[in-house]
């Protein structure tokens, strides 16, 4: 896996000083956060650039903008439950953006092999797992036909909508003694997961979306758009557990570059889409 030019956020002097200087593509990106504001300086250091390349960034504003939340939050808000060490959304299906699976295979790759190893070997297992049980679970509702392509996909999407996968207890490969083994890399699902009300609710089976604190940005969401509109496709999500035999079927699609600024704005369009959307239902909410 070779590297392509890096994405990265700049400082408003570090911005000033680039856009004189002519050196790096630079934009700007707006965003409202619970009535505060947000502006960001987003450069790109080479010309092409893969969609593997923006998930650092989104990472970064995504952590900006939970901080924010939190803060907000500590002061008018009720208390967050999520603690060092509480790891009951571990065992939660986790779905990847095609960008963020890109990035995460890239950088599990890059570890000592030992690591690398036990990480796609517990990856593997725990999709063998949740494929056989998929199977037999779909088998036992009717014949399967997997050549009626849509209506097969249809019958697999609302096997993972349901709270099957959960029933499973299946640990998620990266939780380590309770801790998450990656977690400056962790997904964006997992960043933004938050949660109010006694602890006690996450317990097994009691993880609730009604307690789910609402972000102003889904960052995962994002992504997702980002990528079909460079693509031309329809939204695709990548299970954590089997992102290395996905990877492995879209390697062609990991190499495709596109001019760093065009990846850039359609950033910048998605995530602020995606903030007008939740800013349109906090007002209607708010005309209740």
């Amino acid at each position: 896996m070779s590297n392509s030019g890096a994405i990265f956020l700049l400082n408003d002097s570090a911005a000033a000083g680039a856009q004189k200087d002519g050196d790096l593509t630079v934009s700007g990106l707006d965003l409202d956060v619970l009535g505060q504001s947000l502006h960001l300086h987003i450069a790109a250091s080479g010309s092409e650039a893969r969609l593997a390349d923006i998930v650092p960034i989104a990472r970064e504003i995504c952590d900006r903008v939970i901080d924010m939340v939190i803060e907000q939050l500590s002061k008018n808000g009720p208390e967050i439950t999520c603690k060092k060490g509480c790891c009951a959304c571990c065992r939660q299906l986790i779905l990847l953006s095609v960008p963020e699976a890109f990035r995460l295979v890239q950088e599990i790759v890059s570890l000592p092999m030992d690591v690398r190893e036990m990480v796609i070997a517990a990856c593997r297992d725990a999709a063998g797992q949740v494929g056989g049980k998929l199977q037999e679970d779909l088998a036992a509702e009717g014949p399967l036909n997997p050549n009626a392509a849509e209506a097969y996909r249809q019958q697999v999407s609302d096997w993972f909508g349901s709270d099957r996968y959960q029933s499973l207890e299946i640990n998620c490969p990266f939780l380590s003694g309770g801790l998450c083994a990656i977690y400056e890399q962790r997904p964006l699902l997992c960043r933004q997961w938050l949660v109010t009300g006694p602890a006690a609710q996450c317990e097994k089976g009691g993880i609730k979306t009604d307690h789910a604190v609402q972000m102003p940005v889904n960052f995962a969401n994002v992504l997702a758009e980002l990528t079909t509109k460079l693509e031309g496709s329809s939204r695709e999500v990548v299970p954590l557990t089997g992102m290395f035999d996905w990877f492995s079927q879209n390697e062609k699609r990991y190499d495709k570059t596109w001019p760093a600024k065009q990846l850039i704005e359609q950033f910048i369009i998605a995530a602020k889409k995606d903030n007008a959307g939740f800013m349109g239902q906090e007002q209607t909410q708010g005309r209740r």
